[in-house]
């Protein structure tokens, strides 16, 4: 995505998924941001979300994997 508001002026989203084999795929979030002087901290929340986040989709998909 690419949006943009008041405060951020930019936020770039792009998400990449990449066939491993049949059973695994690379999930990759890579996030562009410009908040003028706010950026890195912005920067830096973001960072830690996308961790948190991603540390959640793993969780998930072990769980779903469990399941077949």
């Amino acid at each position: 995505t690419k949006e943009s508001g008041r405060l951020v002026r930019v936020w770039n989203h792009t998400i990449e998924l990449s066939r491993v084999n049949d059973t695994q795929t690379i999930y990759t979030d890579t996030i562009d941001v410009h908040a003028g002087t706010k950026t890195e901290w912005l920067a830096g929340l973001v960072s830690w979300y996308f961790r948190y986040r991603q540390a959640r989709l793993q969780k998930l998909a072990a769980r779903l994997g469990a399941e077949e």
